[in-house]
């Protein structure tokens, strides 16, 4: 992994994030500042002064830190990366100017080189350790950043008062030995952190993908999202949960990516790679999918019109169809397995996803019960008939029921509670669940 050798170079695979690390880092900068604002005008008030954050250019420049920083902190969470670079090299320039100013303004502030010295070499360590770069970029930075202290104390600048900074070669040269020792040490503790992340980026990698932020958990494995390192192609990685590392789970896991694989239908996850991590761990890389399950999305805006739910199920019932029509069952179709959202412009997009239960139609009885609860077929809970594409087609039924109601047709506060109801208990129609009409037609097919 080549690291960043000029200033503002950045490696991306472990800068990731940088806009919102350097955005936490400028609002920590700027709660700091306000604080010191609103106690200083605290003090002038006890002691009869008049406010002085509009009346001194010292004030002015404590106004301009806290609106640079909060403009940093807004800056880097929406800009693009080339803007946030720009963010980065700007923000500790400016706060290293304000800083002298209002230090040099403040009269009652004796020696204000030396605060401000241990004021900038604060913020640069902070930078260090919050936002990753090379060394060469913290030097570039914090040279800039330290270049107002030292040239105010250079030129003798300060208020017409007995306080005022006396110039001489030493107040001069401790000053600029000050900085580059200061930009040293945070050099130094940017180039640990730097190369700390890069050694983590390098040990999670999985082939040419890079994980970003955990997504979820399943039965078998965690969700992660992804990039590609060199094309910068978002994905997801499931990868295998350690804590289930059995023979049987190592199969239901190569299952569920072999199976997927074959599938080619549109409205299922498509499937980019296979492999096994340094450590031996399983994973695949599928497509990242922009927007959120039929259940996230019934659970936040509640039940949908009848024609959603017909758009949305038909697409899931395409998808299905191409597995059955190769033999196999999905065995765990259910709203948090039916993705909604958006490709190539067209809203409402179904994607189906994990198929980490999907069966081969081969005439026998299951074994074992395998789904979830709520969406299980009468024949799959008596273990009186072999498994077939009945059982989801029973699924999509309860998934419309759940889309069109918010709720399940069968409620228990115990599994055995629940399959009760779906081998012996009455369906109450949707329409009589809900105050919005439900399409006639939909309803006699649920």
């Amino acid at each position: 992994m080549g690291h960043a050798t000029r200033l503002g170079d950045y490696d991306s695979a472990v800068t990731h994030g940088l806009g919102e690390r350097l955005s936490r880092f400028a609002l920590a900068v700027a709660l700091i500042v306000l604080g010191l604002v609103v106690l200083g005008e605290a003090y002038a008030v006890s002691v009869g002064q008049p406010l002085s954050l509009f009346s001194t250019w010292g004030g002015a420049a404590q106004l301009f830190l806290l609106f640079s920083a909060a403009l940093t902190a807004v800056c880097a969470r929406c800009a693009s990366p080339s803007l946030v670079r720009a963010v980065d090299l700007g923000f500790p320039l400016a706060a290293g100017g304000a800083v002298t100013l209002a230090l040099w303004g403040a009269s009652e502030v004796v020696a204000p080189d030396l605060v401000a010295l241990l004021l900038m070499t604060l913020v640069l360590l902070a930078r260090a350790a919050l936002v990753p770069s090379s060394a060469s970029t913290s030097v570039g930075i914090g040279l800039l950043a330290f270049a107002p202290t030292v040239a105010a104390t250079a030129k003798g600048f300060g208020v017409a008062s007995e306080l005022a900074v006396d110039v001489d070669a030493f107040r001069v040269l401790f000053a600029a030995l000050w900085s580059v020792g200061a930009v040293a040490v945070a050099a130094m503790c940017s180039h640990v952190v730097y190369d700390l992340r890069a050694r983590v980026s390098s040990a999670l990698r999985l082939g040419p993908y890079s994980p970003v932020r955990l997504l979820g958990e399943g039965g078998v494995g965690r969700v992660y999202e992804a990039k590609h390192v060199r094309l910068h192609r978002p994905a997801a990685i499931k990868l295998l949960r350690g804590d289930l590392v059995s023979e049987r789970a190592l199969d239901r896991f190569e299952q569920e990516v072999q199976i997927t694989a074959r599938l080619q239908h549109p409205h299922t996850v498509s499937i980019y790679d296979y492999g096994r991590t340094a450590t031996g761990t399983l994973f695949y890389v599928m497509e990242l999918i922009d927007g959120m399950s039929l259940d996230d999305l019934v659970t936040r805006h509640g039940p949908l019109p009848s024609a959603r739910v017909t758009f949305l199920l038909q697409q899931a019932v395409g998808a299905l169809a191409e597995a059955h029509a190769q033999g196999l069952v999905h065995r765990d179709v259910k709203p948090s397995n039916i993705m909604v959202g958006a490709r190539a412009g067209l809203g409402d997009w179904v994607t189906v996803v994990d198929f980490g239960l999907a069966h081969p139609v081969r005439g026998e009885v299951a074994a074992a019960v395998m789904g979830t609860p709520h969406f299980l077929a009468p024949e799959i809970i008596e273990g009186s008939q072999p498994v077939s594409a009945a059982a989801d087609l029973y699924a999509v039924g309860v998934t419309a029921y759940f889309a069109l109601t918010g709720g399940f047709p069968f409620e228990g506060a115990t599994i055995p509670a629940v399959c009760a109801g779906h081998l012996l208990g009455a369906v109450e129609p949707p329409s009589a669940r809900v105050a919005h009409p439900i399409d006639p037609a939909l309803e006699q097919i649920v």
